[in-house]
Protein backbone atom coordinates (compact mmCIF):
# COMPACT_ATOMS: atom_id res chain seq x y z
CA UNK A 1 0.00 0.00 0.00
CA UNK A 2 0.77 3.52 -1.01
CA UNK A 3 0.51 6.55 1.91
CA UNK A 4 -2.36 8.39 1.12
CA UNK A 5 -4.60 5.25 -0.30
CA UNK A 6 -8.41 5.36 0.84
CA UNK A 7 -9.26 1.94 2.76
CA UNK A 8 -12.84 0.71 3.65
CA UNK A 9 -12.63 -0.30 7.08
CA UNK A 10 -15.24 -3.95 7.62
CA UNK A 11 -15.33 -4.97 11.49
CA UNK A 12 -15.61 -8.73 11.13
CA UNK A 13 -18.00 -10.66 13.55
CA UNK A 14 -21.13 -12.16 13.66
CA UNK A 15 -22.79 -8.71 12.41
CA UNK A 16 -20.01 -8.06 9.78
CA UNK A 17 -20.28 -4.04 9.29
CA UNK A 18 -18.79 -1.74 6.96
CA UNK A 19 -16.94 0.58 9.78
CA UNK A 20 -16.35 3.71 6.99
CA UNK A 21 -13.65 5.17 4.76
CA UNK A 22 -10.05 5.82 6.47
CA UNK A 23 -6.42 7.04 4.39
CA UNK A 24 -3.24 4.41 4.83
CA UNK A 25 -0.88 6.65 6.84
CA UNK A 26 2.09 3.93 7.44
CA UNK A 27 2.69 0.89 9.36
CA UNK A 28 2.98 0.21 13.03
CA UNK A 29 5.60 -2.69 14.07
CA UNK A 30 7.20 -5.41 11.94
CA UNK A 31 7.09 -9.03 11.21
CA UNK A 32 4.28 -10.84 12.30
CA UNK A 33 3.66 -7.73 13.99
CA UNK A 34 3.28 -5.68 11.85
CA UNK A 35 -0.20 -3.49 11.72
CA UNK A 36 -1.13 -1.11 8.91
CA UNK A 37 -1.98 2.56 10.62
CA UNK A 38 -5.55 4.30 9.59
CA UNK A 39 -6.64 7.46 10.03
CA UNK A 40 -10.52 7.32 10.09
CA UNK A 41 -12.06 9.66 7.27
CA UNK A 42 -15.70 9.02 7.54
CA UNK A 43 -17.89 6.74 9.67
CA UNK A 44 -20.74 4.82 7.76
CA UNK A 45 -21.49 1.98 10.48
CA UNK A 46 -23.67 0.11 8.23
CA UNK A 47 -24.75 -3.95 7.99
CA UNK A 48 -22.72 -5.49 4.95
CA UNK A 49 -25.39 -8.53 5.18
CA UNK A 50 -28.26 -5.80 4.60
CA UNK A 51 -26.15 -4.02 1.87
CA UNK A 52 -25.60 -7.38 -0.14
CA UNK A 53 -29.03 -8.64 0.23
CA UNK A 54 -30.15 -4.92 -1.09
CA UNK A 55 -28.10 -5.39 -4.03
CA UNK A 56 -27.23 -9.10 -4.90
CA UNK A 57 -26.06 -8.46 -8.53
CA UNK A 58 -23.84 -6.09 -7.76
CA UNK A 59 -22.54 -5.27 -4.29
CA UNK A 60 -23.52 -9.38 -3.24
CA UNK A 61 -20.78 -10.09 -5.92
CA UNK A 62 -18.00 -7.90 -4.95
CA UNK A 63 -15.06 -10.14 -4.34
CA UNK A 64 -13.79 -8.28 -1.28
CA UNK A 65 -17.12 -9.00 0.65
CA UNK A 66 -16.83 -12.58 0.49
CA UNK A 67 -15.16 -13.46 3.47
CA UNK A 68 -11.62 -14.37 4.41
CA UNK A 69 -8.78 -14.05 6.92
CA UNK A 70 -9.12 -11.08 9.49
CA UNK A 71 -6.88 -8.37 9.33
CA UNK A 72 -6.34 -8.75 5.61
CA UNK A 73 -6.15 -5.92 3.01
CA UNK A 74 -8.42 -6.56 0.13
CA UNK A 75 -8.27 -5.31 -3.57
CA UNK A 76 -11.74 -3.60 -4.82
CA UNK A 77 -12.43 -1.89 -8.12
CA UNK A 78 -12.63 1.54 -8.28
CA UNK A 79 -16.22 1.14 -9.66
CA UNK A 80 -17.22 -1.52 -6.72
CA UNK A 81 -16.13 1.15 -4.46
CA UNK A 82 -18.35 3.73 -5.66
CA UNK A 83 -21.09 1.82 -5.46
CA UNK A 84 -20.41 -0.15 -2.11
CA UNK A 85 -19.66 3.70 -0.59
CA UNK A 86 -22.71 5.30 -2.02
CA UNK A 87 -24.72 2.57 -1.06
CA UNK A 88 -23.74 2.60 2.69
CA UNK A 89 -24.38 6.15 3.13
CA UNK A 90 -27.42 5.52 1.62
CA UNK A 91 -28.35 3.74 4.13
CA UNK A 92 -26.47 5.45 6.84
CA UNK A 93 -28.42 8.65 5.90
CA UNK A 94 -31.88 7.04 6.10
CA UNK A 95 -31.09 5.64 9.54
CA UNK A 96 -30.08 8.67 10.74
CA UNK A 97 -33.84 10.19 9.23
CA UNK A 98 -35.42 7.72 11.51
CA UNK A 99 -33.58 8.66 14.29
CA UNK A 100 -34.41 12.26 14.23
CA UNK A 101 -37.97 11.56 13.07
CA UNK A 102 -38.75 9.14 16.27
CA UNK A 103 -36.95 11.94 18.30
CA UNK A 104 -38.67 14.73 17.20
CA UNK A 105 -42.35 12.64 17.54
CA UNK A 106 -40.91 11.79 21.14
CA UNK A 107 -39.97 15.52 22.02
CA UNK A 108 -43.22 17.18 20.55
CA UNK A 109 -45.25 18.85 23.36
CA UNK A 110 -42.67 17.88 25.78
CA UNK A 111 -41.09 21.70 25.65
CA UNK A 112 -37.42 19.77 24.84
CA UNK A 113 -36.72 22.21 21.87
CA UNK A 114 -40.05 21.73 19.72
CA UNK A 115 -42.13 24.20 21.06
CA UNK A 116 -42.77 27.33 20.03
CA UNK A 117 -40.06 30.37 20.80
CA UNK A 118 -41.48 31.97 23.51
CA UNK A 119 -42.50 29.06 24.91
CA UNK A 120 -39.07 27.47 24.99
CA UNK A 121 -37.43 30.90 26.08
CA UNK A 122 -39.92 30.74 29.11
CA UNK A 123 -39.22 26.85 29.75
CA UNK A 124 -35.48 27.48 29.97
CA UNK A 125 -35.40 30.75 31.74
CA UNK A 126 -37.60 28.45 34.33
CA UNK A 127 -35.57 25.95 34.09
CA UNK A 128 -32.45 28.32 35.01
CA UNK A 129 -34.29 29.81 37.89
CA UNK A 130 -34.64 26.45 39.49
CA UNK A 131 -31.31 25.67 39.09
CA UNK A 132 -29.72 28.83 40.65
CA UNK A 133 -32.30 28.40 43.35
CA UNK A 134 -31.40 24.97 44.17
CA UNK A 135 -27.79 25.36 44.16
CA UNK A 136 -28.19 28.76 46.02
CA UNK A 137 -29.84 26.80 48.82
CA UNK A 138 -26.99 24.34 49.01
CA UNK A 139 -24.41 26.96 49.85
CA UNK A 140 -22.74 27.41 45.94
CA UNK A 141 -22.11 30.63 44.42
CA UNK A 142 -24.25 31.23 40.70
CA UNK A 143 -23.26 33.09 37.84
CA UNK A 144 -25.16 32.93 34.69
CA UNK A 145 -22.48 32.81 31.86
CA UNK A 146 -25.43 32.70 29.17
CA UNK A 147 -24.43 35.31 26.50
CA UNK A 148 -21.09 34.02 26.65
CA UNK A 149 -21.66 30.85 25.09
CA UNK A 150 -18.79 28.80 26.46
CA UNK A 151 -20.27 25.49 26.43
CA UNK A 152 -22.35 25.47 29.07
CA UNK A 153 -24.80 27.92 31.48
CA UNK A 154 -23.94 28.82 35.11
CA UNK A 155 -20.58 28.97 36.43
CA UNK A 156 -21.20 27.68 40.34
CA UNK A 157 -18.43 27.43 42.84
CA UNK A 158 -17.36 27.37 46.76
CA UNK A 159 -14.58 27.67 48.64
CA UNK A 160 -13.63 24.18 47.52
CA UNK A 161 -15.03 23.41 44.46
CA UNK A 162 -16.21 24.81 41.02
CA UNK A 163 -18.90 23.62 38.67
CA UNK A 164 -19.75 24.39 35.02
CA UNK A 165 -23.31 23.83 34.96
CA UNK A 166 -25.26 23.38 31.41
CA UNK A 167 -29.00 23.94 32.03
CA UNK A 168 -31.72 21.44 29.63
CA UNK A 169 -35.18 22.83 30.32
CA UNK A 170 -38.37 20.56 29.85
CA UNK A 171 -41.90 21.38 30.08
CA UNK A 172 -43.23 17.64 30.40
CA UNK A 173 -41.64 14.85 32.34
CA UNK A 174 -39.62 12.83 29.74
CA UNK A 175 -35.78 13.88 30.28
CA UNK A 176 -35.42 14.44 26.57
CA UNK A 177 -33.00 17.76 25.39
CA UNK A 178 -31.22 18.68 22.72
CA UNK A 179 -28.10 19.84 22.97
CA UNK A 180 -25.39 21.60 20.55
CA UNK A 181 -21.50 19.27 19.86
CA UNK A 182 -19.53 22.64 21.67
CA UNK A 183 -22.01 21.45 25.13
CA UNK A 184 -21.95 17.55 24.62
CA UNK A 185 -18.19 18.14 24.05
CA UNK A 186 -17.77 20.53 26.71
CA UNK A 187 -19.39 17.94 29.45
CA UNK A 188 -17.53 14.72 28.33
CA UNK A 189 -14.01 16.60 27.95
CA UNK A 190 -14.37 18.16 32.08
CA UNK A 191 -14.89 16.04 35.27
CA UNK A 192 -16.37 19.42 36.58
CA UNK A 193 -19.03 20.14 33.83
CA UNK A 194 -22.67 19.23 34.68
CA UNK A 195 -25.89 18.74 32.82
CA UNK A 196 -29.08 19.91 34.90
CA UNK A 197 -32.29 18.49 33.27
CA UNK A 198 -34.83 19.90 34.99
CA UNK A 199 -38.73 18.54 33.81
CA UNK A 200 -41.48 19.80 34.19
CA UNK A 201 -39.95 23.12 34.39
CA UNK A 202 -42.90 25.48 34.16
CA UNK A 203 -45.09 24.05 36.89
CA UNK A 204 -42.93 21.85 39.26
CA UNK A 205 -39.74 21.20 38.44
CA UNK A 206 -38.00 18.81 38.70
CA UNK A 207 -34.13 18.55 38.28
CA UNK A 208 -31.07 15.86 37.91
CA UNK A 209 -27.63 16.92 37.32
CA UNK A 210 -25.84 14.47 34.86
CA UNK A 211 -21.93 13.95 36.30
CA UNK A 212 -19.67 12.36 32.63
CA UNK A 213 -17.90 10.21 35.65
CA UNK A 214 -20.96 8.33 36.60
CA UNK A 215 -23.85 9.17 34.00
CA UNK A 216 -24.36 8.19 30.55
CA UNK A 217 -26.30 9.93 28.10
CA UNK A 218 -27.41 8.66 24.39
CA UNK A 219 -26.68 11.16 21.80
CA UNK A 220 -28.74 10.51 18.69
CA UNK A 221 -28.10 13.14 15.58
CA UNK A 222 -31.01 15.23 14.41
CA UNK A 223 -29.69 17.63 12.03
CA UNK A 224 -27.07 17.49 9.59
CA UNK A 225 -25.18 20.97 8.08
CA UNK A 226 -24.93 20.87 4.07
CA UNK A 227 -22.87 22.94 2.26
CA UNK A 228 -22.59 22.86 -1.82
CA UNK A 229 -19.24 22.18 -3.13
Amino acid sequence: MAHGDRVIAIQTGSSKRLVGLATYVGDVGTGAARRVKLRPDEWLGVTVRVLKKQDPRGIGRIDALQGGNIQTIYDITTRDAHRLIAAARRMRDTAAAKVAHKASASARGTGAGFGNAEENRKVERAAVRAVTRKLTARGWHVKSVEAAKVGYDLKCWTATCELHVEVKGIKGTKPTFFITQAEGAYWKGHTHARIAVVTSALTKPKIRFLDPATDSVAFAPVLYRGSSK
